[in-house]
């Protein structure tokens, strides 16, 4: 059995799910390819987020997720951004929650997977970035 790592083709959705004064918390959403002949689960996650190339917060997951065997999947990551951070990175948070507007995010981190049916854990660097707008919800 070879094990090829999932494929992350795009961030394919970011969803504002609330504001508060202190914090946004966004949903972004992964499209991921599995190519191998058996399910993979993604373990846990940890990652940071940059809009436009400047950092905008990070993440972490730590809920089971399937990608199933030879097939298509969409990961749902959260994002905890704080709005003090935001500013003093010179960000807009206008841009952020507009939703008007194609932004690029890039994601950067690592993650956990596992093979269905074998024990081991594997931990597997990513990046991905591309344009896409932000919704809310």
């Amino acid at each position: 059995m070879s094990f090829k790592p999932p494929e992350l083709k795009s961030i394919s959705k970011v969803t504002l799910k609330r504001a508060t004064l202190s914090h946004a918390y966004l949903l972004v959403t992964v499209e991921v390819t599995n190519r191998n002949d058996f399910n993979t689960i993604l373990k846990s996650a940890d990652y940071n987020i940059f809009l436009d190339g400047t950092y905008l917060g990070k993440g972490n997951n730590d809920s089971v997720q399937i990608i199933s065997k030879n097939s298509d999947s969409k990961l749902n990551f959260p994002v905890s951004i704080s709005l003090f951070d935001a500013l003093r990175n010179g960000l807009n948070f206008l841009n952020l929650i507009g939703g008007n507007q194609s932004l690029t995010y890039k994601a950067q981190g690592k993650a956990k997977v596992q093979v269905e049916g074998i024990n081991n854990e594997f931990e597997i660097p990513f990046s991905i970035e591309n344009k896409v707008n932000t919704i809310q919800e």
